[in-house]
């Protein structure tokens, strides 16, 4: 994974013209100020200007054909004193997204943990347990989100045999963020019930995580 997405938020102000909701057909910018710019670009023979760009962060842009997966050749990104830079024209007519890096951590590759766990519900409350996971409170699917969950899943045999995997940068620190959350421990109070064997834990405390003996990208 090239560019922490889960820390993108989007940022209008980034381009000129811009997505709106009165006119979304128009270039559409997210990021991380300092470290990365993404720009979607519909089709458009003269691409949209960049503006407010940070004094002192050098960036390299690329275009990235979201059809293909082709990137092509990067350049160096040369503001004006304003802050404002007129990408070079896109390659065809077509969507583009425009990526602009930071040269010196823009394109650090970001390794993801792949975390696998086992738990057991109850085979009574099984029917009970799926239907709450159809609505998981918004804010509790936020946290896990900022905390650095990630791909996650979770899967439930019929004798109550959970499986759950998602990824992470970091597994260690997943579980403190998770921990100091307000919304976390009400959700882990009431889904303390479901459970078989926690012994006093929390559901997130009480999981047995797997080993990894094999894996293909």
């Amino acid at each position: 994974m090239q560019y922490p997405w889960w820390r993108f938020e989007p940022h209008p102000e980034w381009v000129d013209p811009h997505w709106s909701k009165e006119n979304y057909e128009l270039p559409y910018a997210a990021g991380i100020p300092g470290e990365v710019r993404v720009i979607f670009i519909p089709p458009a023979w003269d691409p949209p200007k960049v503006k407010n760009l940070e004094s002192g962060v050098a960036y390299r842009a690329y275009y990235f054909n979201p059809a293909t997966g082709k990137q092509y050749e990067a350049v160096d990104v040369t503001p004006d004193s304003t802050g404002l830079w007129q990408p070079p024209i896109t390659p065809t007519f077509a969507d583009w997204i425009l990526v602009l890096a930071n040269k010196t951590s823009g394109s650090k590759e970001i390794k993801m943990e792949r975390v696998c766990f086992l738990s057991k519900v109850r085979p009574e409350r099984l029917a009970e347990y799926k239907e709450r996971h159809k609505a998981v409170w918004p804010e509790m699917l936020e946290a896990l989100r900022e905390t650095g969950w990630h791909n996650y899943s979770l899967f439930l045999r019929e004798d109550g045999l959970l499986v759950g995997y998602f990824e992470t940068p970091d597994y260690k620190s997943a579980l403190a963020g998770m921990a100091k959350r307000e919304v976390n421990e009400r959700w882990q109070r009431d889904m303390a019930p479901f459970f078989e064997k926690l012994e006093g834990r929390r559901p997130d405390e009480g999981f047995l995580r797997l080993e990894e003996v094999f894996y293909l990208a």
